[in-house]
């Protein structure tokens, strides 16, 4: 198993450099002396022979090679498109937000057509004398699959993520979204495992061959990319409707032409006053309609709790005597089982929130996560806190905010923790499922 790694040559003080490599939770793993001279010479350029770590850290070796920080430290190809990568650093990164990792190089790319920089329509193709091409390169590129060459890079003169389609010799570039290195790419589905397990965030330092690897619409911003037929479409928009959050498609009409989204509407700056409705975007016609959401019949409690197992629970999609499928609430339907949900954007410190939950439920919360683990429970201790659930060397902290009613259970993150948190999680959803603490709700959550 071979991981890559990029440090800077930080002196020249002529000193063995020291290197400490790391895996997982462990403190240190093993340690190298690299025999390198203060002023790099040409033999540092190559490969070097394996290096042993220094005893008693057997079974780890190392080698390296010197480049400069301009130099491209990998290439792939693509069709007629080359990619090359400018390292600063790597990082393991957790695009799905739940605990797994990726190497992932912290650089510049540089997407090209064969010799030529496969740059935008509008962007600068002359730069000032001097500048390098590592400066005019992309932060991220996703392949499309598919039968023709294609790539969407975004950032550096991409500053809005741009389509590069590969045909009869030359390349098409078409404009996607103003965009960022955290540019997202969600699915438009109605599968709700799909929709739970898709990751959305490209892998950085390479190209990422895998994030539409499974072929449909994507939803890319505010504009919807099929990467079956290579089209490009905006979202339909409301100006009667606005979100406090990025508006992730949560379902799509059988015939692909409405896609589902949150809004809110209402002047007030806090969210338990505005009005929360479902906005149905006709990508055919450029049109739009809302629909209300029920806080209370249908357990609103927020945004990120929507997804297409609640729409298709809630609504239904009826065909139209023109044809087309409209989207319409349920004639009846059984209020779903309170439940929270853990946030898992860090993975060293998961939260397990109850939303729309009285200050009484954070007892519940703290007597059946001290039940599920085997823990005791104990008075809180620090600020905001309503109890403490001991763990073994461990401690998880039960708190409970008046703002949106919201009820938290979270730890140190110690690697140990996260199982914890999801234990737990799973003991009091199973508690809440059963109806016995509907009243600990409050009945409209904020």
């Amino acid at each position: 198993w071979v991981a890559p790694g990029a440090a800077a040559i930080p002196s020249s003080r002529g000193r063995a450099a020291r290197v400490a490599v790391r895996t997982g939770d462990a403190r240190e793993t093993a340690r190298f002396a690299i025999p390198l001279a203060g002023r790099p010479r040409a033999r540092d350029r190559e490969w070097s022979p394996w290096i042993a770590a220094e005893a008693p850290l057997a079974g780890f070796a190392l080698r390296y090679r010197v480049v400069p920080r301009s130099a491209v430290v990998r290439r792939e190809r693509v069709g007629p498109f080359v990619v090359d990568l400018v390292a600063r650093d790597f990082a393991h990164v957790d695009p799905a937000g739940e605990g797994g990792a990726e190497v992932a190089a912290q650089g510049v790319l540089l997407v090209r057509d064969g010799d030529a920089l496969a740059a935008p329509p509008g962007a600068r193709t002359s730069y000032p004398p001097g500048t390098r091409d590592h400066e005019i390169g992309a932060d991220v590129v996703v392949l499309v699959p598919g039968g023709r060459p294609a790539l969407i890079a975004a950032g550096g003169i991409y500053g809005y993520g741009t389509l590069l389609v590969a045909e009869g010799g030359r390349v098409a570039a078409t404009s996607l979204e103003r965009s960022d290195p955290n540019l997202r790419f969600h699915p438009i589905t109605n599968d709700d495992a799909r929709f739970h397990a898709a990751r959305t965030l490209p892998i950085g330092g390479r190209v990422d061959r895998t994030l539409l690897a499974e072929p449909g619409a994507y939803a890319i911003g505010q504009r919807v990319f099929d990467t079956r037929t290579l089209a490009v479409r905006p979202l339909p928009e409301d100006s009667t409707v606005a979100s406090a959050y990025e508006a992730v498609p949560i379902g799509v009409s059988p015939d692909g032409r409405g896609v589902v989204r949150h809004g809110e509407r209402g002047e007030s700056s806090t969210s338990e006053a505005r009005t929360p409705v479902l906005v149905v975007g006709d990508l055919e016609a450029g049109t739009t309609y809302t629909l209300p959401i029920d806080r209370a019949r249908m357990r609103y409690v927020d945004v990120p709790s929507l997804d297409p197992a609640w729409l298709q629970h809630h609504f239904e999609w009826r065909r139209g005597d023109d044809g087309a499928h409209r989207l319409a609430e349920r004639a009846s339907f059984v209020p779903l089982p309170h439940r929270g949900a853990v946030d898992r954007s860090s993975s060293a410190f998961p939260v397990y929130r109850v939303v729309g939950a009285s200050a009484a439920l954070a007892d519940v919360v703290a007597d059946e996560a001290a039940r599920a683990l085997g823990g005791e429970r104990l008075p809180p201790a620090g600020y905001g806190e309503v109890a403490r659930v001991r763990v073994g060397e461990r401690t998880l902290a039960v708190h409970h905010y008046d703002a949106g009613g919201t009820v938290e259970l979270r730890g140190e993150g110690w690697p140990d923790v996260p199982p914890l948190i999801e234990r737990a999680a799973r003991a009091v959803d199973a508690v809440l499922a059963t109806g016995r603490h509907d009243a600990l709700f409050t009945a409209a959550p904020r």
